[in-house]
């Protein structure tokens, strides 16, 4: 069963988990390497150097950590400032669900 809250502090519809772990951007078949600040089984806030726009489409690659396999999502652009971007995942899988949640969502991590 996914872990959503029924609307978090901030109105969000899902919590987020404070998390930083490397990630690569892929847009126009451009790789951008970032890292995320947090994570929900909605989306990311990302920090990655080169600009994008609102409502881009990409690929959010959370890369391995430790045996863990990367993960492959397709993202929209929601908001950005320059660098930390706003991204909410367009749809999950029922695998890609299970992996983000056991993976970057479990136990140990903080939540806000």
């Amino acid at each position: 069963m996914a872990r959503r809250s029924a609307r978090a502090v901030d109105g969000r519809r899902y919590r987020r988990h404070r998390l930083s772990v490397p990630i690569t951007l892929i847009l126009n078949d451009h790789e951008r390497p970032g890292f995320t600040k947090d994570i929900g089984e909605g989306g990311t806030l990302a920090f990655v150097s080169q600009p994008l726009q609102v409502g881009d489409k990409l690929v959010l690659r959370l890369d391995k950590i430790g045996n863990a396999p990367s993960i492959s999502i397709m993202a929209a652009v929601r908001h950005s400032n320059g660098v930390e971007h706003g991204l909410e995942f367009t749809p999950l899988t029922a695998e890609q669900r299970r992996l983000v949640n056991e993976l970057y969502l479990g136990p140990h991590i903080e939540s806000h």
